[in-house]
């Protein structure tokens, strides 16, 4: 059969859809991939604005395509999947639901679309296509897919999970299959040499259940976690590094990294270092962290960038987000240990925060401050807005139940706004003076620590202006010395590549100039 699916998430690389593309592959059929969405599209064009010029392109390219997979990797893009799904129904396709959302919602998914699938799809969506090209017909009785008919809507529960990884093939990157949105159409992507990063996964699960996380959701039942072995890693690795010439980064985008053992990194990093030896990245928490097993990585002189989930040092919203066990005093002797290794390999660790929730105050805005300034800079922080999703338990104890009623509703625009509008809803603009302070705040703290005076004076004497401005000049300082330091480590390293492609294009007058100074030095 002719397959397609339509990738609802920002950006190309991802593990889940490529993966059921190999699947599928493997069994016969033909798959396209399509990528609507980029890194340069706005906030409204990613959530709120519907491309018809973007619609219309799609339509003709799934020209003669047997079925299409939707894949949402958060609520927020259900809007673009609802008009979509609306705008290729009159070419009388079946459209299957998949990804983050229908495993959150499954009861919102069915509400907005026919066919979903509530979990883990390598084992049902096979199935599924498999009957269809048999029959004829979408089949009712697959486990784990949901199937809304006028009569009856069957839902048959979560399908089976692949326990052992290693059974699965490599995640599908032949590029000729790909469709990009490029100068006001989808084109092929054809040209391998030029991408430099690639991201996939050793684990899947967690072991916390964090309130605002779908994770412990997504672990659809199962204990502990799930990982390939380090033979299965590596080889995937060297099929990576064989069909792209170029790659400078390679992103593990696991839950929690330091989740396996400590003799699993051990190999893991051993075998590495031997056959792959590119700058990677991962992410892990203050629960997780042992400076053991840190070391391991470290040592290795290829970490990129450590990204570390502190969300807040307050204790009120640490228990508010059920992340009682990251010790303060700990995160700051991580920020010293990742010190040391920031001068010598230039490795960047990057802390997330979480802000804008119903019940902080300014006495957790000031606990988050007076870490962050404890902390040995410099670091980078991601500054997140609270996300209410389903699934999520701060969603079951806190969303009204005429609210969960209302996401069931076709009434989209509503929907999206619950989404996207909730307290600053991830859109900085729309933060409260008071928060947009203590944000700036941080933010200079993660580059230069404040004397306790000036820091507490700043606290107590809300001068916004002064800290703005302060910010953006700091930044563009740090930014400088990020660039500077990085060319040094190329130097030293003999990296004539990627010294050659910044002198090709690192001065150019672009408007991706920042991009391109990201993908080839950090």
């Amino acid at each position: 059969m002719k397959i397609a699916f339509v990738n609802f998430g920002v950006g190309f690389n991802h593990y889940g859809v490529r993966l059921l593309s190999s699947i599928l592959k493997e069994r016969g059929h033909s798959v396209n991939l399509y990528f609507p969405f980029n890194t340069m599209d706005s906030r409204s064009d990613l959530f709120y604005n519907v491309d018809k010029q973007k619609l219309e392109s799609l339509l003709f390219h799934l020209d003669g395509v047997d079925i299409v997979g939707f894949s949402l990797h958060t609520s927020y893009f259900i809007k673009q999947a609802y008009y979509y799904k609306e705008y290729i129904r009159g070419k009388g396709i079946p459209i299957i639901w998949g990804g983050a959302h229908c495993i959150a919602t499954p009861e919102g998914a069915i509400a907005h679309n026919d066919i979903i699938c509530s979990g883990e799809a390598e084992i049902c969506l096979p199935e599924l296509i498999q009957k269809y090209s048999e029959t004829g017909s979408i089949p009712t009785d697959v486990k784990g897919m949901w199937v809304k008919t006028k009569r009856n809507t069957f839902r048959n529960g979560i399908p089976l999970q692949v326990i052992d990884l290693d059974t699965l093939p490599y995640p599908d990157y032949d590029l000729e299959n790909n469709f990009v949105w490029k100068d006001k159409n989808f084109v092929r992507v054809t040209e391998r040499a030029v991408k430099t990063i690639v991201e996939t996964m050793l684990t899947r699960g967690c072991v916390f259940r964090c309130t605002y996380c779908l994770h412990s959701k997504m672990n659809l039942g199962e204990r502990g976690i799930r990982r390939h072995s380090v033979n299965y890693a590596i080889n995937q690795l060297k099929y990576f590094t064989s069909i792209f010439p170029n790659l400078t980064n390679i992103g593990f985008d696991d839950s929690d990294f330091f989740l396996v053992p400590k003799s699993y990194l051990s190999e893991f990093t051993s075998e590495y270092k031997k056959h792959i030896n590119i700058p990677f990245s991962f992410s892990c928490s203050p629960a997780t962290w042992t400076n053991d097993k840190a070391r391991l990585l470290l040592d290795t002189g290829l970490v990129r960038e450590i990204m570390i989930g502190i969300q807040s040092a307050s204790e009120k919203m640490k228990q508010y987000f059920s992340r009682q066990m990251d010790n303060n005093e700990k995160i700051i002797e991580i920020s010293q240990f990742i010190s040391s290794y920031h001068k010598k390999y230039h490795t960047s660790s990057l802390y997330h925060l979480i802000w804008d929730t119903p019940c902080e105050d300014t006495a957790d805005y000031v606990a988050t401050v007076q870490l962050m300034n404890r902390m040995k800079e410099p670091f980078e922080l991601r500054n997140h807005s609270l996300l209410i999703l389903p699934g999520t338990k701060i969603f079951d104890d806190h969303v009204s139940e005429s609210k969960k009623k209302q996401l069931l509703t076709n009434d989209i625009d509503e929907i999206v706004l619950f989404y996207t509008d909730q307290y600053a809803g991830g859109d900085t603009e729309k933060r409260s003076a008071l928060t947009k302070y203590f944000v700036s705040l941080c933010n200079i703290c993660a580059t230069c620590s404040l004397p306790n005076g000036v820091l507490q004076y700043f606290m107590q004497h809300r001068r916004l202006r002064i800290i703005s401005f302060a910010e953006i000049v700091i930044y563009k300082l740090y930014g400088w010395r990020k660039k500077l330091q990085a060319l040094f480590m190329l130097i030293k390293r003999r990296d004539t590549h990627r010294l050659f492609e910044i002198a090709r294009k690192g001065t150019s007058e672009s408007t991706t100039q920042e991009r391109i100074w990201r993908e080839l030095l950090y």
